[in-house]
């Protein structure tokens, strides 16, 4: 056998969507929808075959516009063929969304998944996106996620694919950090590569996979190595199935698989797993104030949905009934904090789209504010702390300082 120290070896086929980035969302669609079908076909005609989607959001989109198309992918799914790898609603920046936005990534993405193809996901698949929080783990674990998987942010010193990953607070969940990234492997295709860092993606040869797993080997901590196959928006390798079964006859341990499969490895194999503390930065630091108005509005709409959610329970206390339709205004605010989008790495055209999607999501978000308190013969403090306000009548005439306890 050509490979030491190798168990398995899981491929795993997909691809990486942005939102929009060098193109606008409604532009890319056509792509994606087009790389779904061939992956549908694939699986369809290769029992054997695998494929992962990585983010709900496009899963959503996909079952709204193409019915039928979306009918024969969640037979894919019921076959056991596909996954959803990433349990956020989109793969956001995950430095710039508060907390709250991350619970509530994972909840609309879980539910997405759940509703759509009876899935239960509990992985953060969090390709591309640059610095991870040292929080993080007790965020997953208190949403029900119990792995992290990441292509950036490694610290040099440790290189280190997998990793047991501890919060300050004590919660813990199994990660992975990508070596090779989501586009290690590329087997034979005539497709125009979409990226620069795309060329240094491997032919899938015998020679080259063997060079591959040598040298990424020494980074995992057990004998299952996880190698994705794909690339930004790649269109699923028709050759695939069959140039995986040809290295399964001369005796590799190779076969496709999923993410999910791979986080159950390292959870049976966590009490040997290295430790690994604090957070995964700074990267990309000049993100943060490029396009600075799209983290102002993204800051803005997460206080106004708090606040109207905290009106609305405020109200359902004293009597009744209370709730607030905040349903698409929360899902504008999901999308837009994906990590081109909020980090402003996007062309002007998408940023215009941003803009009108904020637009849209405050007048909503004001909508339902002026409907709950419409009744209101008082002052609301949406804050979690007392605070003293200048606050101004009805009419425009008087105004008069107010102190008002925290949710009071």
């Amino acid at each position: 056998m050509p490979l030491r120290d190798v168990d398995a070896i899981l491929v795993v086929p997909q691809f990486h969507y942005d939102v929009a980035y060098l193109q606008t969302e409604e532009q890319y669609y056509p792509r994606c929808f087009d790389n779904f079908r061939e992956a549908i076909a694939l699986m369809e005609r290769h029992p054997d075959y695998r494929y992962t989607i990585e983010q709900p959001f496009l899963v959503e989109q996909f079952a709204a516009r193409c019915p039928a198309d979306f009918d024969r992918l969640r037979a894919c799914f019921q076959r056991g063929q596909l996954e959803i790898s990433g349990a956020l609603y989109v793969i956001p920046d995950m430095n710039l969304p508060s907390g709250e936005s991350l619970f509530r990534q994972i909840r609309r993405g879980r539910r997405v998944a759940r509703e759509l193809l009876g899935a239960d996901l509990r992985v953060a698949w969090i390709a591309d996106t640059w610095g991870h929080a040292a929080t993080m783990p007790a965020i997953l674990r208190h949403a029900g996620l119990v792995g992290y998987l990441f292509t950036r942010g490694m610290r040099p010193e440790s290189q280190r694919a997998d990793m047991l990953w501890r919060a300050p607070d004590g919660s813990e969940v199994v990660a992975h950090w990508l070596p090779g990234g989501y586009a290690a492997l590329r087997f034979p295709e005539g497709e125009e590569l979409e990226t620069e860092t795309e060329l240094t993606r491997l032919e899938a040869t015998e020679e080259n996979l063997i060079a591959l797993v040598t040298r990424l080997r020494p980074q995992f901590a057990q004998g299952t190595l996880l190698c994705c196959s794909g690339g930004d928006f790649a269109r699923p390798q028709a050759t695939a199935p069959a140039v995986v079964r040809a290295w399964q006859q001369r005796g590799l341990p190779v076969r496709f698989g999923t993410i999910a499969e791979y986080v159950a490895i390292l959870r049976q194999k966590a009490a040997d797993l290295p430790l690994e503390t604090g957070e995964f930065n700074p990267l990309f630091i000049g993100t943060q104030a490029s396009r600075i108005r799209l983290k102002q509005w993204n800051r803005q709409l997460e206080h106004a949905l708090a606040s109207t959610e905290r009106l609305a329970a405020v109200l359902g206390l004293l009597g009744g009934e209370v709730s607030a339709d905040l349903d698409r205004p929360e899902r504008l605010l999901l999308k837009n904090q994906f990590h081109d989008t909020i980090s402003g790495t996007l062309v002007d055209a998408a940023f215009r789209d941003a803009e009108r999607d904020y637009q849209t999501a405050f007048e909503l978000v004001g909508h339902e504010t002026a409907r709950l308190g419409a009744g209101l013969g008082g002052v609301f403090n949406p804050s979690a702390f007392a605070r003293t306000e200048w606050v101004v009548s009805r009419d425009g005439e008087s105004t008069a300082p107010v102190t008002v306890p925290p949710l009071g």
